[in-house]
């Protein structure tokens, strides 16, 4: 059985690099380096047997998204863009690679004799290979939600495919048992087995949750105790003997219900499994793993003259790359079946870090499924912004676009945070031009066939247009100041809604800056006005300051008059909308006059060391410098208490 990708993550440490441009432009500063990339790593792995050999070091253009057992020990698996690959001898029957499909493959499945596979897509089209018979698809059927995976027939003459709200279709000789199609469920479904007889089938969802139709037994689920937010169920792999099942999730966790034996879950090392099946003995999980990444971008946003320097380069080295639109997007409202259950006051907006990429150059990146969603013209949410309002698939997000009109779009699907790279809301570039917005921030570049010669062209560039960086996945960023998501703050600070009053200013509704803006005295410096949150670190730093005798390396005439720490405002000299942090009252400049943002810092190293152990991040090493501005990135009490 196959379930639709979950890519939780490309890479973490790549996320954590470039997750910040497009949010808050303060990305900090990497040296472009030239060491190769890493090797990809084995795509299938097994669990109480033996591992099928030849899923290692392979190049492929799209997302892993399911796998298929042969009738020789081996295998296949295939990629959102219908790339199919063999291994352990399996033969390879023909696939989509080079072919324009519709909508991206999500899963396949073999047929009884294992000589032979199905593809399916989100829309639920259906190409068969070898001796894989077809017998029907929803391909021209308008679905309210999109397919998921499919299930085979014992007989190989039919199969069930299931949609993500629990909807199933029958063909050829697979008879419809029921459905969750007309229940509201909690989690969108993930998958579908069937039962040896073909007179029953199993329904699982990303929650764990298990649904029984026909002469398939209930055994047990994990329904309630999880989502998609966090180890999300991929997959349920039933034993020979029917009499039980194993819940598979995407970080290679295995639950064994009724009598299906316990099996040791590996020791992963992050990659997200997307399909499991038996194997012997055991369970072969097919997965994704980590593609190395270049990340190239520039302060403020790419102008088109750097944009196109940088896209030549990347042609010129061999290498694929998506570009990454970044910014911000005044949210109204979110309802459910026409009801609103989440809004700003009349006036007011919701700020929300957002990312707009090309659906059909960015599956291998971030997913098929999220690539599946954006060409349906849907939008993909971030997990921890959706659990902070209660948002889940199906629902409506209204705001105010770059053209000042308003929009609603359908919420596709909930994804992990990292599958955004901490940016809330996603869209296709096409989707997003239709409400103004383009900003082309950063570019994502993988398959590279001379690393050193790009990483070359992109000092080149950086001669001629300022603030160029890149940086490579596999890679240490080498930065001690990366600063919080703002979906981070929001967790951390509270959420929230403000309005455009100027050029560059913004108003904060007063019920949050009454609850979290404090004026308080503070060493050296004296009364601040900041977030309470803030507060005892920065006495702290100043105190160590005061107590080393190290108060004279600050300006106070110009540190007091124009250092400040809560202004509410948009980050001055970019286009992208974000809202500076100094409006969450976690920043403070010092020494300004001497310290002017884009020029080199002159601040004493000793102050930005103190400010460092205190738990701010010192604008000195980013992108473009901001050597007077040190921010807040989370007190210990703080994260223990979110943690």
């Amino acid at each position: 059985m196959n379930a639709q990708l979950r890519l939780r993550t490309v890479l973490t440490t790549f996320v954590v690099a470039i997750a910040l441009i497009p949010a808050s432009d303060v990305a900090a500063s990497a040296q472009n380096t030239t060491t190769a990339a890493p090797p990809i790593d084995p795509v299938v792995v097994s669990i109480g047997a033996l591992s099928p050999t030849g899923t290692a070091g392979l190049d492929f253009d799209g997302a892993v998204v399911g796998g298929a057992t042969s009738d020789v020990g081996g295998g296949w698996f295939v990629t959102s863009l219908g790339e199919v690959f063999s291994y352990g001898g399996a033969r390879h029957h023909g696939s989509m690679s080079g072919i324009a499909l519709s909508q991206p493959i999500v899963a396949m499945a073999s047929t009884p004799s294992g000589r032979g596979y199905w593809l399916v897509a989100s829309d639920g089209g259906i190409f068969a290979f070898g001796d894989a018979g077809y017998f029907g698809s929803t391909g021209n059927i308008d679905l309210y939600r999109p397919v998921v995976d499919m299930a085979p027939t014992p007989s190989g003459n039919g199969y069930w495919l299931v949609a993500d709200d629990g909807g199933v279709f029958s063909f050829g000789d697979a008879r419809y048992l029921g459905s969750m199609g007309a229940i509201q469920l909690d989690e969108p479904l993930a998958g579908i087995e069937a039962t040896d007889s073909g007179r029953g089938y199993w329904l699982v969802a990303l929650d764990g949750g298990v649904f029984a139709f026909g002469d398939a037994e209930f055994f047990g689920s994990h329904g309630g105790r999880g989502g998609s937010e966090g180890d999300p169920t991929i997959d349920l792999v039933a034993n020979r003997a029917g009499t039980g099942y194993h819940l598979i999730t995407e970080q290679g966790q295995i639950a064994a219900f009724g009598g299906a034996q316990p099996i040791t879950a590996p020791a992963f090392d992050g990659s997200p499994v997307v399909a499991a099946a038996i194997d012997g003995a055991g369970i072969r999980m097919t997965r994704q793993p980590p593609v190395p990444i270049t990340s190239i971008w520039q302060a403020g946003g790419l102008t088109s003259s750097a944009l196109a320097e940088v896209s030549a380069a990347v042609a010129s080295a061999g290498g694929d790359a998506v570009v990454s639109h970044g910014g911000t997007l005044r949210v109204l409202s979110f309802a459910r079946d026409g009801s609103i259950y989440d809004q700003s006051q009349p006036g007011w907006q919701m700020p929300f870090t957002i990312r707009a990429v090309d659906p059909a150059g960015s599956s291998r990146f971030f997913g098929g499924d999220v690539a599946g969603t954006l060409g349906r013209g849907e939008v993909v949410m971030s997990a921890s912004s959706a659990a902070l309002r209660g948002a889940r698939a199906g629902d409506v997000v209204t705001f105010i676009g770059w053209d000042d009109r308003l929009h609603s779009r359908q919420i596709g699907s909930v994804v992990p945070d990292s599958r955004t790279g901490a940016t809330e809301l996603m869209f296709s570039v096409t989707d997003a031009a239709t409400f103004g917005f383009s900003r082309p921030s950063s570019l994502w570049v993988t398959s590279i066939d001379d690393l050193a010669g790009l990483a070359a062209s992109v000092v080149s560039i950086g001669e001629r247009h300022d603030y160029i960086r890149s940086s490579n996945s596999w890679e240490p960023s080498g930065s001690l100041d990366g600063v919080p998501s703002t979906m981070r703050l929001k967790e951390l600070l509270g959420e929230f809604e403000y309005r455009h009053s100027g050029p560059e200013n913004i108003a904060i509704e007063r019920a949050w800056t009454d609850a979290n803006i404090v004026r308080q005295r503070v060493p050296i410096i004296g009364t601040v006005t900041c977030h309470r949150a803030v507060m005892d670190d920065l006495t702290a730093a100043l105190a160590t300051i005061e107590a080393q005798g190290l108060a004279y390396l600050i300006d106070l005439d110009d540190t007091r008059r124009n250092g400040g720490c809560w202004v509410p405002r948009r980050i001055r000299g970019t286009s992208g909308g974000s809202v500076s942090r100094h409006s969450w009252g976690t920043a403070i400049d010092i020494n300004p006059a001497t310290n002017a943002w884009g020029t080199t810092p002159t601040i004493d190293q000793r102050l930005v060391d103190i400010f460092r152990a205190h738990g701010f991040a010192w604008g000195g090493t980013w992108t473009r410098p901001d050597g007077m501005h040190f921010e807040w990135n989370g007190s210990s009490a703080i994260d223990a208490e979110a943690s």
